[in-house]
């Protein structure tokens, strides 16, 4: 996955698996990775919220 995620991360794309040990490797190697997708989601809310901020 780790591979993949670094393939793919130009295109700024949000990364979704669900599995408790890729979490924790994704996390180890610097790559956001939530337990939950409501979590998930809520990072991006922030994520898009803060970027929207910044543009004003």
């Amino acid at each position: 996955m780790i591979e993949v995620h670094d393939r793919y991360r130009r295109l700024g794309k949000p990364f979704i698996m669900e599995c408790q040990r890729a979490i924790m490797k994704l996390r180890n190697h610097g790559i956001p990775a939530y337990p939950t997708a409501e979590q998930a989601i809520n990072a991006m809310v922030a994520l898009y919220r803060c970027g929207q901020m910044q543009k004003k």
